[in-house]
């Protein structure tokens, strides 16, 4: 088998890269209200904190999420057309 090796890291496309530092601000967002909420514990930054700032972490975490399955999924996906590959050059 000729060829270079597999890096052992695949970069991520411009999509997931933005999506990322989305759900970064988001999250950074965020844990500025839960601090805000702790800092000053009135009752208006408690329920900032309690509903806006755990909906921007909520969707951080699912985009950060999706980002790493579509990631894993694209992996598995070339190893396994790899291996198909590898499998047909030593049979033939």
């Amino acid at each position: 088998m000729t060829g270079k090796p597999a890096p052992a890291v695949t970069p991520l496309s411009r999509r997931a890269t933005i999506a990322l530092r989305i759900a970064a601000v988001l999250t950074l967002a965020g844990l500025a209200l839960m601090v805000w909420s702790i800092l000053v514990p009135t009752p208006l930054p408690v329920m900032l904190a309690m509903t806006t700032g755990q909906g921007l972490g909520t969707t951080a975490f699912a985009i950060y999420l999706l980002i790493v399955l579509r990631h894993l999924r694209r992996d598995l996906r070339a190893a396994k057309q790899a291996s198909a590959a590898a499998s047909s050059e030593n049979a033939g």
